[in-house]
C-alpha cells in the first residue's frame, strides 16, 4: 500500500491539499473508504484500487498537470514485501520536492530470499536486482572464502545492517538525504522492518532524525 499527501508550496496555504490512498487489495480498499467517509467534512481525501508503483508514476510524477517547481508531496511506502522497485524511487526522488517514508524490509522479506549459501536462481536474483536498482547487493552481503575443494560465497555476519547501510546511502544518492532508520520488531523481539526518510530536504531530515530517534535507531 502506498498513501501521498501533496500541497502548494504557496506560503499561506501549510495544510495538504489531497490525500491519496493507493491500495489494490478490494477489502482493504473497502476500510479505507471508512476513512474517507469519517473525515470528508475536513480533509480533501481520495482512495484509489491500483497498484502503486503505476499510480505514482503515472498520476503524481509524470502527471503533466502538476508543476513540481510549486507543489510538494510526502509518500509513504508501506508494501508487505518487496513491490516498490529501485525504479519507482528514483522517479519519486527525481522530482526533487517528494520526500518519501518508507519500510525497507529487511526481516521481513528480503532476507528469506537471500541464501546463506549464496545460491541463487536467474528468477530469484533478478528480483533482488530489480528491487535494489543494482546487482551489488552481492558483494555487499557475500564474501568468497576457500574451503575444502573449491572457493564458495559465505554470507557476512549482520548482513541485515550492511545492506541496510548500502541501500541508505543509494537513496541518498537520489534524494540528497537519507535518514536514521527505525527498526520495528514483532512481539518476539525479531527484526520486521525499517522505518526512514529519503528526501530532498535538510530540514525534513532533521525533523525525521529527531522522531525516529524515539525508537531502536541505527
Amino acid at each position: 500500500m502506498a498513501s501521498s499527501a501533496a500541497s502548494s508550496t504557496d506560503s499561506r496555504n501549510r495544510d495538504f491539499t489531497y490525500y491519496v490512498f493507493i491500495e489494490n487489495d478490494p477489502e482493504r480498499v473497502d476500510e479505507l473508504q471508512k476513512l474517507e467517509q469519517e473525515y470528508a467534512e475536513t480533509r480533501k481525501i481520495l482512495i484509489r484500487q491500483s497498484d502503486c508503483n503505476r499510480y505514482l508514476l503515472d498520476r503524481l510524477v509524470e502527471n503533466p498537470k502538476i508543476n513540481w517547481t510549486e507543489w510538494r508531496a510526502v509518500v509513504f511506502l508501506d508494501p508487505f514485501g518487496m513491490q516498490v522497485p529501485w525504479s519507482t524511487l528514483v522517479a519519486l526522488g527525481q522530482t526533487k520536492a517528494i520526500e518519501v517514508f518508507l519500510n525497507f524490509p529487511v526481516g521481513m522479506a528480503i532476507q528469506r530470499l537471500l541464501l546463506r549459501s549464496g545460491g541463487f536462481t536467474e528468477k530469484r536474483r533478478g528480483k533482488l536486482d530489480a528491487y535494489f536498482g543494482s546487482p551489488d547487493w552481492y558483494n555487499v552481503l557475500y564474501r568468497v572464502e576457500p574451503n575444502f575443494f573449491c572457493e564458495a560465497p559465505v554470507k557476512v555476519e549482520e548482513s541485515g545492517g550492511a545492506l541496510l547501510n548500502w541501500y541508505r546511502k543509494r537513496l541518498q544518492a537520489v534524494f540528497g538525504y537519507a535518514s536514521k532508520a527505525a527498526l520495528i520488531r514483532n512481539t518476539k523481539g525479531g527484526h520486521l522492518y525499517y522505518i526512514l526518510l529519503a528526501t530532498p530536504n535538510p530540514t525534513g531530515l532533521k525533523i525525521a532524525n529527531n522522531i525516529l530517534s524515539a525508537g531502536e535507531t541505527v
